[in-house]
């Protein structure tokens, strides 16, 4: 049953994840009270009805995965291996993804154990168009952590695991859509940003035809990474904005659309109409706990301010140079203390210039970060121990930093 050929309210990719057991309990009862009045729904569903083994006829706690997740992280991949086909069912892959999910955006490290074991339960799945489903979904979120990770090749490979598994599934439409998704995130990253656009767009066709307005949502606001990413400041702030105006339901969307907006604003030179909008991502994000998200956000005010001439500006990047350092997240505190020297350089203040750049150089060491990115970190510490270092200079090596992630064979020239 094709898109274009469903009535109203019919859905085969929500049927295919009602019998997968993959929708959230609201869904799952939208689903069913449609059922109830839609003969051609449950004609469409009794051509995938499996025993009982294979497809789980209602959620259900999974026993091998509660027992997992319960031990200490540094323990699973053990346990995983003593007696990995307790996790090679449906419900155990369908638990681990759920786990996954909720792992992403508060425990990275603990999304990668997850997203491991998840792939290989996924794989070693009896044949059928039920295992096929959960190996596109679970090679999906594996390339969402490496991304998330910045291991951009190895997301890429998992992205192309996922696209093979989806060939052969029922609303395959769909779920090339959702692959495409994280296909174009990594490749805005990788600076393949003709194609990243391409294929969201098309992505965001599918979406809509189905009438999946959270997910066509989604990937307008990815439209707007990726126009973002292209130097389109002012085609991305119309993307989110508009967004905004929709007044979507979900917090954390609205704050993710906040912040992105105001930073394409920034880009834009219209420093006033951003501040705002940082205000209203920063109460959002810090009223759920996204300590990370709430420093890049005043990471990014920061620099409105500066622009503005605001004097506090300084005292809001040691802010979130101290707040990284609680967050332990080491590339962020480097690239900050590497802005904090650039900011400091104009004002004369070379002694702290100085012990900033040690200390800096001894993190990215330590981290460790990409050899291309210590040769520049190594720049910035001898030409400040050298009494040689500009501002100029300083932006140079944080420019470098953050175009790494997406071109990893960049090498390091020393500024004229």
């Amino acid at each position: 049953m094709s898109a274009n050929s469903m009535a109203k309210g019919c859905d085969d990719n929500s049927l295919l994840r009602y019998i997968l057991n993959l929708l959230p309990d609201d869904e799952a009862a939208e689903t069913r009270r449609h059922l109830a009045g839609c003969p051609s729904c449950v004609a469409y569903l009794s051509t995938f009805q499996k025993p009982d083994d294979e497809l789980p006829r209602r959620p259900e706690p999974n026993r091998a995965v509660d027992e997992l997740l319960a031990r200490s992280p540094d323990l699973w991949e053990r346990l995983f291996a003593v007696d990995h086909a307790r996790y090679a069912t449906p419900a155990a892959v369908q638990a681990l993804i759920q786990a996954c999910e909720a792992a992403l955006d508060h425990d990275l490290a603990r999304a990668d154990l997850i997203s491991s074991i998840l792939t290989e339960s996924a794989d070693a799945l009896p044949e059928g168009f039920a295992s096929r489903t959960l190996q596109a979904l679970a090679w999906t979120r594996r390339a969402t952590v490496l991304l998330r990770l910045g291991q951009l090749l190895n997301a890429r490979a998992a992205v192309a695991v996922a696209d093979e598994r989806a060939h052969h599934i029922p609303a395959a439409d769909f779920e090339r859509a959702l692959i495409a998704f994280t296909s174009a995130d990594i490749l805005r990253e990788m600076g393949e940003t003709g194609e990243a656009l391409r294929q969201i767009r098309e992505a965001a066709a599918v979406f809509l035809s189905y009438n999946d307005r959270r997910r066509h949502a989604s990937a307008r606001e990815m439209e707007g990474a990726v126009l973002f990413r292209m130097g389109e400041y002012e085609a991305a702030a119309d993307v989110f904005c508009s967004l905004l105006a929709a007044n979507l339901g979900d917090p954390m969307v609205r704050a993710r659309l906040a912040a992105n907006a105001a930073q394409a604003f920034v880009k834009m030179g219209k420093h006033e109409s951003a501040l705002p909008l940082f205000a209203t991502a920063e109460k959002l994000f810090a009223d759920r706990g996204y300590d990370s998200y709430v420093a890049r956000i005043i990471w990014g005010r920061a620099r409105a301010r500066r622009a503005l001439g605001d004097d506090d500006a300084l005292a809001e990047l040691r802010e979130v140079w101290a707040r990284f350092e609680r967050l332990h997240a080491d590339p962020e505190w480097v690239r900050v203390g590497i802005e904090l020297v650039e900011w400091l350089l104009p004002l004369d203040a070379f002694e702290e210039v100085r012990t900033i750049c040690i200390a800096v150089h001894e993190r990215a060491v330590a981290a460790p970060m990409p050899l291309e990115a210590l040769e520049a970190i190594s720049y910035l510490r001898e030409a400040a121990l050298a009494e040689t270092l500009t501002g100029d200079r300083a932006r140079h090596v944080r420019t470098f930093l953050e175009v790494l992630p997406s071109s990893p064979h960049a090498q390091f020239q020393l500024p004229s």
